[in-house]
């Protein structure tokens, strides 16, 4: 399994190492290869391009390891900037089946979000080159560095390095799969799996008057929806918000004369998790197509309902409708409404609380989800095997 790690520990890195971990726990042996996205920094701009559209360092690095025999997979996570697309085509060389994670659209989008502006933006989706993304600097709001990321996709678009080198893509959620397919990749490769989440302990069944957002405070994320709702919904508790993010003061100023919000900053992953549980609900208010939001998985395995903005891979948290509630996003009214609704009936905030942690067993939990994930390997092996008879 290899991994480009972030420069600021994020969802994909742990979720990353989630993953790994289950794996092993469950009997199979994963060797995890991260890389570390901090050297970008002493790499000059043409360099550092280079290196995401052919990153020799990965491919000899991997190639060593993968001549040693015994590996079946060749999981890659997020490739960007320092492992580069190139070593998906390690595995004819080697008799591996590849697997490449989707958790954003990058390879559809050159921003990866489908937002720009503060809007949606689909401008590039199926383009063979994407002169929006380019014109509008959607990579990190830089030329040079859009442009090299432009030309690893153009690049291994034309050498096949995902139509024909690459045996299974893992989507996060079904919405992410439609949106590749609408992108072109073939629908018998690419597979929907969400993230994984460490299983909790047992649920708490208490009931507080505390609402939470655990994420980045940034304009998609909605957050400024939130705190309209929370003045809307004029009920007696507390908006608590924890994550940090370029928003963070524009936020502070609009909540200023609100009682009861509160930001926390950055805070560790364990002490996201004990918010979440002593949550009376977690709301995600995203304006975007949110793949499919690992937070609101971690909320429901304490027995956290969700209420969240019906956007993106969002409603894939209530597969049967229990557990929590979608509003329209950007709509704080209904937002306000739910979080009224809730707040004002014990009996309906424990029977969510209930549901929550049904949804996480039945659907979640970490047996379901390496189950899928078995299964979409064992699909990739075939297809390796297959092609190369």
């Amino acid at each position: 399994m290899v991994h480009s790690r972030y420069q600021e520990l994020g969802g994909e890195d742990i979720s990353t190492r989630n993953e790994a971990r289950l794996l092993r726990d469950t009997g199979h042996a994963v060797e995890l290869v991260e890389y570390d996205n901090h050297e970008v920094e002493q790499m000059g701009a043409a360099r550092a391009g280079l290196r995401a559209i052919w990153s020799r360092t990965a491919r000899r690095d991997l190639s060593a390891r993968l001549a040693g025999g015994g590996f079946d997979i060749l999981h890659v996570q997020n490739y960007l900037p320092m492992v580069s697309p190139a070593v998906l085509r390690l595995g004819k060389r080697y008799g591996v089946a590849t697997v490449q994670a989707l958790r954003n659209y990058r390879l559809i989008c050159t921003k990866a979000q489908f937002f720009r502006d503060g809007k949606d933006c689909h401008d590039c989706l199926g383009k063979t080159l994407p002169w929006a993304g380019i014109k509008h600097r959607c990579y990190r709001d830089s030329l040079p560095a859009t442009l090299a990321l432009t030309g690893m996709i153009a690049t291994h678009r034309a050498l096949g390095t995902w139509s024909r080198e690459t045996d299974a893509f893992i989507a996060v959620s079904e919405y992410v799969r439609c949106k590749y397919l609408e992108g072109g990749f073939d629908p018998a490769r690419v597979h929907a799996k969400p993230n994984v989440v460490a299983a909790a302990g047992p649920a708490s069944t208490a009931l507080s008057h505390k609402l939470v957002y655990v994420g980045r405070l940034s304009a998609e994320k909605g957050i400024d929806v939130l705190i309209e709702a929370w003045r809307r919904a004029g009920v007696e508790g507390e908006l608590v918000i924890a994550g940090d993010g370029p928003a963070r003061e524009a936020l502070g100023q609009q909540a200023a004369d609100l009682p009861g919000v509160r930001f926390l900053g950055r805070v560790p992953s364990q002490e996201a998790r004990a918010l979440m549980r002593e949550a009376r609900a977690m709301v995600i208010p995203s304006i975007w197509a949110e793949p499919f939001p690992r937070t609101g998985v971690e909320a429901m395995s304490e027995g956290t309902p969700v209420i969240g903005a019906a956007s993106g891979g969002i409603p894939e948290l209530f597969p049967d409708g229990r557990g929590g509630a979608l509003y329209p996003a950007t709509d704080a009214d209904a937002l306000a409404t739910q979080i009224r609704t809730l707040f004002e009936s014990d009996e309906m905030a424990a029977r969510w609380r209930a549901d929550a942690r049904a949804v996480f067993d039945e659907h979640f939990s970490p047996a379901a989800v390496t189950r899928r994930t078995e299964e979409i390997y064992a699909a990739a092996i075939a297809r390796r095997k297959t092609r190369s008879a």
